[in-house]
């Protein structure tokens, strides 16, 4: 699963701070691994991914004065034992662990 999650805290405390995130996931089980992984974006080392997605559907409230912190998180696919290992030998190699880009922070006065 890849996420772009964001954090929100206001330059006046009297408003709660927010958190949120977007994502993509997965299917769970069905269809069989190897057809899953077929849809799976694969970056070599050196590759890069852009995902664009609109301030509203992250529920951001960028506007608002405060301090806006960006970043995206990597969430390895819940597959069995049984399915690794059939990815294994396929040549089919993803990270095992969980993955975080650099935090993107930027301060909104007014």
């Amino acid at each position: 699963m890849m996420g772009v999650n964001f954090r929100f805290t206001p330059q006046k405390p009297i408003r709660p701070s927010g958190l949120g995130y977007g994502c993509t996931a997965d299917k769970f089980n069905w269809p069989p691994i190897l057809e899953r992984a077929q849809e799976w974006t694969v970056l070599h080392p050196g590759m890069s991914l852009s995902v664009r997605d609109t301030i509203a559907l992250m529920h951001c409230k960028c506007k608002t004065p405060g301090r806006h912190e960006f970043w995206a998180a990597y969430l390895p696919p819940d597959v069995s034992p049984e399915d690794k290992e059939v990815l294994s030998k396929a040549g089919i190699d993803f990270p095992h662990v969980p993955l975080e880009s650099a935090h993107v922070t930027y301060m909104k006065r007014r």
